[in-house]
């Protein structure tokens, strides 16, 4: 959710508030990321207690209003499939070109159908054979790109819902806004889509469903949000678990 909501407010026109973010390698990957795509994000930890008694803290976000600027070569991924998925399409809007890599072991995870849709869509992508990171992809947010149109793709994203939500995110921004169709086995993890939809809606986004594997996109772009990030269940599993497992 933290990932997202700094990718929509990146893409946003005006100034946007992420509150109570989740701290973590990830995010902390995805800001920096952010960064190098030209978005100021900067971050605020003394604000007064919430109500519920402790310390909020928020990142304000900067938005690039659809309209990235290269300021850094590179993209660290490290083992973020968010950072690694929802950025490429991010850098199709971009006036240059970025590398993406990342750690050893994330070179081994599934990342082909993002890079075959995007050049689908016009997107130069140079990778190694197998379409593993590292990767770059040429931005065609320049003049003599011409501009992100968007249109018409298909994605397999039977092996991470991830794959969907990188191409959704950034669609907004997309002159022809997108039509994106999940073809191939069952998607897993179809809540985290949902939640993608879900949270470009609240920024302003136009997303249609049309049947369960199918997304319209129009174009538009976001409004400057202010988003309060929910507590991540998933990361107290397991303690959860724990406590079952011992009986304590």
């Amino acid at each position: 959710m933290t990932n997202r909501a700094l990718v929509i407010a990146a893409l946003a026109r005006g100034r946007s508030v992420v509150r109570r973010p989740l701290r973590s390698r990830d995010t902390e990957l995805m800001a920096a990321a952010l960064r190098a795509l030209g978005v100021s994000i900067t971050e605020h930890g003394e604000t007064p207690q919430s109500d519920r008694g402790e310390q909020s803290e928020q990142w304000f976000v900067s938005g690039v209003g659809g309209r990235p600027q290269v300021h850094a070569p590179s993209v660290d991924v490290g083992l973020a499939g968010t950072v690694a998925r929802f950025l490429p399409a991010v850098a199709a809007l971009a006036d240059g070109s970025v590398e993406f890599d990342g750690d050893a072991q994330m070179r081994e995870r599934p990342m082909a159908p993002l890079l075959h849709a995007l050049r689908h869509l016009g997107v130069r992508v140079d990778a190694a054979a197998g379409d593993r990171l590292p990767w770059r992809v040429h931005g065609a947010g320049g003049v003599e790109g011409g501009g992100m149109r968007g249109g018409e793709v298909t994605v397999d994203a039977s092996t991470s819902s991830q794959l969907v939500s990188g191409l959704l995110l950034a669609a907004p921004c997309f002159a022809d806004g997108l039509v994106a169709r999940h073809v191939g086995p069952p998607m897993p993890s179809r809540p985290h889509v949902d939640m993608t939809v879900a949270m470009m809606r609240s920024a302003g986004g136009q997303v249609e469903e049309p049947d369960r594997n199918t997304w319209v996109v129009r174009p538009g772009g976001y409004r400057a949000c202010d988003v309060e990030i929910e507590p991540d269940l998933s990361g107290a599993s397991a303690f959860l678990a724990a406590a079952v497992a011992t009986g304590g």
